[in-house]
């Protein structure tokens, strides 16, 4: 299915835009749902002549569609990754939804609850059961090589596969969300141009989402912030497509906890 046609099926793309405002993006190189994602939002805005919000309502509403393969995407195996936790993968067995190749998972709670120490063994268990890699992306930048090394030492492991499965977890630190939408932008790319270390990552977790979105609290920041989010959505959902699995780390707050 073409772009112009997907979009017809948003409801706001069907409401705002006509067949000449279509047409217009197929004369700008606009013809996939990919261009449509990486398309700047001011130029969408300036091009359709419709608002910004409008722009970001037809992305996040492209996301919602049922997914479809396009030229450039691999097919997913419905390969089970399983989580290494019994009791969670029965849990997650039972509902259908097991820990899987494209899955995205958004792990939510208050500080102190146990995120980041979840997300660590998912990350250790998976490069444990399957030899491949991680993309740890540490927004907080206290990831810690020795909590992962206490892991190892309860499981009473050698010291070769001990530094096999440290350097299968690839870090790396992040302050922004502009950051955060670049790493995924260049790790997609080297998928792209075959890079092995790349093609061998099929696990990405981020520790976590409303750290590198700290400067954009405040309704004041709204804008902003959902632009920046719809970009880091669509580049998720482009990773996953091609068979990457994310864990996500976010915070959840309390109703008199302030408006993030």
């Amino acid at each position: 299915m073409d772009l112009k046609n997907k979009i017809l099926q948003t409801p706001t793309g069907k409401k705002l835009l006509s067949e000449y405002q279509l047409n217009l993006l197929t004369k700008n190189n606009i013809e996939t749902l990919l261009d449509f994602h990486d398309a700047e939002n001011q130029k969408l805005n300036k091009l359709l002549a419709i608002k910004l919000e409008s722009v970001l309502e037809i992305k996040k509403e492209l996301d919602m569609l049922p997914w479809q393969s396009e030229t450039f995407v691999e097919t997913v195996n419905e390969l089970d990754f399983g989580t290494g936790i019994e009791e969670l993968d029965k849990f997650l067995d039972s509902i259908a939804q097991p820990f899987r190749r494209g899955r995205v998972w958004e792990v939510c709670g208050q500080t102190g609850v146990g995120k980041t120490q979840l997300m660590y063994t998912l990350a250790l268990n998976f490069v444990w059961k399957h030899k491949l890699q991680v993309l740890f992306i540490d927004t907080k930048q206290d990831f810690s090589t020795k909590r992962i090394q206490d892991m190892l030492l309860e499981r009473k492991v050698d010291q070769e596969t001990s530094e096999k499965a440290m350097a299968d977890i690839h870090v790396v630190e992040v302050l922004t969300s502009e950051e955060l939408i670049e790493v995924l932008k260049a790790f997609d790319q080297q998928m792209t141009d075959d890079v092995q270390a790349a093609l061998k990552t099929k696990v990405v977790v981020v520790d976590s989402l409303a750290a590198c979105f700290v400067d954009h609290r405040g309704r004041e920041m709204r804008r902003t912030r959902d632009s920046l989010l719809t970009e880091v959505a669509c580049r998720v959902r482009k990773l996953a497509v091609r068979g990457v699995a994310f864990v996500i780390g976010n915070i959840s707050f309390s109703q008199d906890s302030g408006t993030f």
